[in-house]
C-alpha cells in the first residue's frame, strides 16, 4: 500500500506527463523537454504538404536531441502541447544555422492547420518575430490549451534540432547568460588575433600572418555556427549564407600552413610539403562543391578533410617533438584539448552526452584554450627569437669592431712599416739616379737595397691580405703558412728545423686581429734566427698547456745581449703585438748559448 502511494506521488511530480503522445506542460521556471513527445517524419522526396504529411505515419522520436546528420530531406516534427502553467508558451530551436524552418499549428477540423511562422537563415533577419541568434516562435499556446504541431525543417548542414519548449522569461534568462559568455568568447579570439597581426607586422613573419587567419576564420565560422554573423554583419543579404562554408575552409588551410610553420615541419620532415597538398586539395575541392548543387557532398567532404587535418596535425606533433623540437610536444598537448573538446561536441549531437552549456559549446572552449596556449608557445618562440636577434646583433658588433681593430692596424702597418720602406725605396731611388752619371759604380750596392727593400714590401703586402682572407682563419691555416715561411728561409741557410704542433689545436679557428700578430711575432722570431744567430738547429713548437698557448723558438746559435741590441732586431714590435694579444714575451739567451723567445698568451679551447 505504502509503494503504491510512493508511486502515485512520483508519478504526479513528473515535468512532463504523457498521455497518448500529448506533452502535459506543468508549472516550471525551466526548459520543458518535450523530445520524448515528439514524431517524426523524414520526406525524402521534399517535396510532401501538409495536408500529404497529416496522412503519413510518424515514428517516435527516440533520440535526447533530433538529429540526423547530413541530409537531403526535409524533416518534420509533430508533438501535442498542453499548457497547464500560467504563461504563454514559445518554442525555441538553438541551432541557429538552419536553411527553412514552417511551424504549422492545428486548428480545428474545419481549418485542419494553420501557419505560425516561416523562417531560417535564407529569411530576412528583419522579418523574424524576435530577433535573436537562434529561432524563437510564439505557440500561441494559452493556459489550459491544447494543441498539435507540425514543424518542417530543411538543411544543406548537418540537420541538428534541438527543441526547448518555456516562457518567455526563462529564456531571456537563459540566453542573457549565454550571449555573456559568446561576448567573452569572441573579445578572447579577436584580441589573440589583433595580436598576432601585430606581431606579423613586427616580425615579418608569414607564420604569424597564418595564425592571425587561422584565429579570424575560426572565429568568423563560430559566430555563423552561433548565428551572430547572420544577426549583425549580413541580416539582409541572406544570399551570402550560402558561401559561409568559405570560413571553414579557410580555418583549415590557415591552420595547417601556420602548423608547418611554426614547427619547421618542411625542414625537420621534407615530407610534410606534399602531405599539406594532398591534405587541402579535397578541403578546397569540398568547398567548391558547395557552391553547386552537391552542396551536400561538399559539406561531407569538407568534414573528412577537416578530420584527417586535425588528426594529422596532432601526429604531426607528435613526431616533431620526437625529432627534438620540444614545442612539437607543446603544440600536440594544445591540439589535444581541441580533440577532446570536438569529440565532446560531437558527442552532444548524437545524444550520447547531455545538452548543456559545457557540451554546447564545447568547441569554443577548447578553441579558445587553444589560441590562449598558443600564445603562451608563440612568446616564447618570440623571446628566443629576441634572443637570437641580441647575439646575432652583438656578433655583429663584435665583428665590426674587430673589423675597425683590422683598419686601424693595416692603417699602422702601412704608415709604420710599408710607408717607411716606400720612402726609403724613394730617397734610394733618387739617390741612385744622382750617382748614375758621378759614380755608377755604387749604384749597384743601392740597387740591391732597393730590391730588398720592394721584397719586404711585398711580403708584408702578403700577410696584410693573408689575415684579411676569412677562409685563412683556422689554426691549420695559420700553422701551414707558419711552416712555409719557416722552411724558405731556413732551407735555403741549411738550418735544421723541428716544428712541434698540439694536435687539440686543429680546430680552433683566430680571429683576424689574433691570427696576425701572432704569426708576426712568429716571423719576426725566425727571421732574427735567420739573421743574427749563426744558429745550425732550431726548435719550434706551439703548445696548449692550463688554459695559455705557448709558442716557442728556441736556437743554438750565439745569443746576445739583450740590453745592447733589443731597439735593433724588432724586439720591441715583439712586445707590443704580445701584448696586444694579451700575453707576454720572454727571452732566454746567453752570449754562445743559444736563445729561446717564448709567447705566452691566455687561451681557452672551443667547448
Amino acid at each position: 500500500m505504502k509503494f503504491s502511494i510512493w508511486l502515485i506521488l512520483f508519478w504526479y511530480t513528473l515535468e512532463i506527463v504523457h498521455a497518448q503522445s500529448t506533452a502535459i506542460l506543468k508549472d516550471k521556471k525551466d526548459f520543458f523537454d518535450i523530445s520524448p513527445s515528439i514524431e517524426v517524419y523524414e520526406d525524402i522526396t521534399t517535396q510532401l504538404t501538409i495536408d500529404e504529411v497529416q496522412k503519413k505515419r510518424f515514428i517516435v522520436n527516440t533520440q535526447k536531441i533530433v538529429n540526423f546528420g547530413v541530409s537531403k530531406s526535409v524533416i518534420w516534427l509533430r508533438f501535442t502541447l498542453q499548457n497547464q502553467t500560467p504563461d504563454n508558451l514559445f518554442l525555441e530551436i538553438s541551432e541557429p544555422v538552419i536553411d527553412s524552418i514552417t511551424l504549422y499549428k492545428t486548428v480545428n477540423t474545419a481549418e485542419p492547420y494553420s501557419i505560425l511562422t516561416r523562417s531560417g537563415i535564407y529569411t530576412p533577419f528583419l522579418n523574424r518575430v524576435f530577433h535573436t541568434n537562434f529561432f524563437l516562435f510564439d505557440l500561441n499556446l494559452p493556459p489550459q490549451q491544447t494543441n498539435t504541431y507540425y514543424l518542417r525543417v530543411q538543411n544543406s548542414l548537418p540537420l541538428v534540432i534541438p527543441v526547448k519548449v518555456a516562457s518567455l522569461h526563462t529564456f531571456f534568462e537563459y540566453n542573457h547568460t549565454n550571449d555573456l559568455i559568446q561576448g567573452m568568447y569572441f573579445g578572447l579570439m579577436l584580441a589573440v588575433a589583433i595580436f598576432n597581426f601585430y606581431i606579423s607586422y613586427l616580425f615579418g613573419s608569414r607564420t604569424y600572418v597564418y595564425y592571425f587567419l587561422y584565429v579570424l576564420f575560426f572565429t568568423a565560422f563560430f559566430s555563423y555556427q552561433k548565428g551572430l554573423a547572420h544577426e549583425y554583419l549580413w541580416p539582409d543579404a541572406v544570399w551570402f549564407n550560402r558561401y559561409t562554408s568559405f570560413f571553414i575552409t579557410g580555418t583549415f588551410v590557415f591552420a595547417i600552413l601556420f602548423v608547418n610553420g611554426f614547427l619547421y615541419a618542411e625542414y625537420r620532415l621534407p615530407v610534410t610539403r606534399w602531405i599539406k597538398w594532398a591534405l587541402l586539395t579535397p578541403v578546397v575541392a569540398g568547398f567548391i562543391l558547395t557552391l553547386t548543387p552537391l552542396r551536400s557532398e561538399g559539406i561531407t567532404l569538407l568534414h573528412g578533410a577537416a578530420l584527417a587535418i586535425t588528426i594529422y596535425l596532432f601526429f604531426l606533433g607528435i613526431i616533431i617533438g620526437y625529432k627534438g623540437y620540444k614545442l612539437g610536444i607543446f603544440f600536440t598537448a594544445i591540439w589535444a584539448l581541441l580533440l577532446i573538446s570536438a569529440a565532446i561536441f560531437v558527442l552532444q549531437l548524437s545524444n550520447i552526452l547531455p545538452s548543456n552549456h559545457i557540451t554546447r559549446n564545447a568547441m569554443q572552449i577548447g578553441s579558445a584554450l587553444e589560441v590562449i596556449l598558443l600564445s603562451f608557445a608563440i612568446a616564447f618562440q618570440i623571446n628566443k627569437y629576441r634572443r637570437e636577434n641580441e647575439a646575432a646583433q652583438n656578433e655583429v658588433i663584435k665583428h665590426l669592431k674587430m673589423n675597425e681593430q683590422m683598419r686601424s692596424r693595416i692603417a699602422r702597418d702601412l704608415h709604420d712599416d710599408i710607408g717607411s720602406t716606400l720612402s726609403s725605396i724613394a730617397i734610394l731611388s733618387q739617390v741612385a739616379q744622382d750617382r748614375l752619371q758621378q759614380r755608377p759604380e755604387t749604384v749597384k750596392e743601392l740597387i740591391e737595397k732597393i730590391s730588398s727593400s720592394s721584397i719586404k714590401v711585398q711580403d708584408a703586402m702578403s700577410d696584410i691580405v693573408w689575415t684579411t682572407r676569412p677562409d685563412k682563419n683556422s689554426f691549420a691555416s695559420i700553422t701551414l703558412r707558419m711552416q712555409e715561411f719557416t722552411a724558405q728561409v731556413f732551407e735555403t741557410q741549411e738550418i735544421e728545423y723541428s716544428f712541434h704542433i698540439d694536435s687539440t689545436l686543429a680546430n680552433f679557428t683566430f680571429s683576424p686581429e689574433y691570427q696576425y700578430d701572432f704569426y708576426l711575432i712568429f716571423k719576426e722570431a725566425v727571421n732574427n734566427v735567420a739573421k743574427y744567430a749563426k744558429a745550425q738547429q732550431v726548435t719550434i713548437s706551439i703548445q696548449h698547456m692550463n688554459e695559455e698557448l705557448i709558442l716557442s723558438v728556441s736556437d743554438n746559435g750565439i745569443g746576445f745581449d739583450i740590453q745592447n741590441i733589443r731597439k735593433g732586431n724588432g724586439l720591441d714590435n715583439m712586445q707590443r703585438r704580445a701584448r696586444n694579444l694579451g700575453g707576454d714575451l720572454h727571452i732566454e739567451t746567453y752570449p754562445a748559448k743559444g736563445t729561446t723567445i717564448k709567447l705566452i698568451i691566455p687561451f681557452s679551447m672551443p667547448d
